[in-house]
């Protein structure tokens, strides 16, 4: 095997040894070219699920991407699409056709969702178009959607209080997030990650669109919730420490690290 395989294997490895559920595969920012993105992506399929026994979430922005990556999947695994939302509702008969479980996203027809209000309705919309098709709740991973603090220091509880208004209107549904998206922008970037992990498993959420190397289950779960670094964290998360101004300051003075 030449070095570019090897490296592929290391990586997807990696991620497995974390007990990553899904191996996450996107070829979208490697060409802006639609016939080369499909042909990549058949490959690269192909090349996992004949190497991995864990099974692949097809990423794209575009259909015939996920549907060229879906088509190389191992046979005997249910794989995912990420994702299905109402700016491509289209995507929903591919999950019918593949018999996937889908990552199904708030985002609307045009825009993105600011409020809780918002996330609701665009679900609402969303999830009624799967529903029709025969999907159940429980292949359907909600994705909230993460913005980071660094733009907007309400991000954080905005999403905290959508996730607890989703997870009462649609029990059976799993939540999940880009779950690193919130820490854009901050100074150590895995504390506040794994301590908004955390606040987001607290709020309902049961799952994620993470790097499990980077950000260790078995790390988020040893979290001392009464320590100043997990505080000073939170706070800034919750839109406390307004704009950060603390968390700065102590990761400055060498308080956190």
């Amino acid at each position: 095997r030449d070095l570019a395989e090897l490296y592929l294997l290391w990586a997807a490895d990696r991620q497995v040894k974390k007990d990553a559920r899904f191996l996450d595969v996107n070829v979208d920012e490697y060409t802006n070219d639609a016939k080369e993105r499909v042909e990549i992506m058949s490959w690269l399929a192909a090349f996992l699920a004949k190497n991995m026994d864990t099974p692949l979430s097809i990423d794209s922005s575009n259909v015939e991407t996920l549907v060229a990556g879906l088509k190389q999947c191992r046979k005997g695994t249910t794989p995912m699409i990420n994702s299905v939302s109402m700016e491509r509702e289209e995507a929903a008969d591919v999950v019918v056709e593949f018999k996937a479980e889908a990552i199904v996203s708030a985002a609307a027809k045009k825009g993105l969702p600011q409020t809780v209000d918002e996330r609701l309705a665009n679900f609402e919309e969303i999830v009624a178009i799967l529903e029709k098709r025969g999907v159940a709740h429980r292949r359907m991973h909600l994705d909230p959607l993460v913005f980071p603090i660094s733009v907007d220091p309400m991000n954080g509880k905005n999403f905290f209080e959508a996730t607890k208004a989703v997870r009462a209107r649609f029990p059976e549904a799993n939540i999940t997030g880009g779950l690193s998206n919130i820490s854009f922008g901050m100074p150590n970037r895995k504390l506040l990650n794994m301590v908004f992990t955390r606040l987001f498993v607290e709020a309902g959420g049961n799952g994620g669109i993470i790097d499990p190397v980077q950000m260790p289950v078995e790390e988020v779960a040893a979290l001392d919730p009464g320590s100043e670094s997990f505080n000073l964290a939170q706070a800034v998360l919750d839109g406390t420490d307004m704009f950060g101004g603390e968390y700065i300051a102590a990761f400055r003075d060498g308080r956190i690290s």
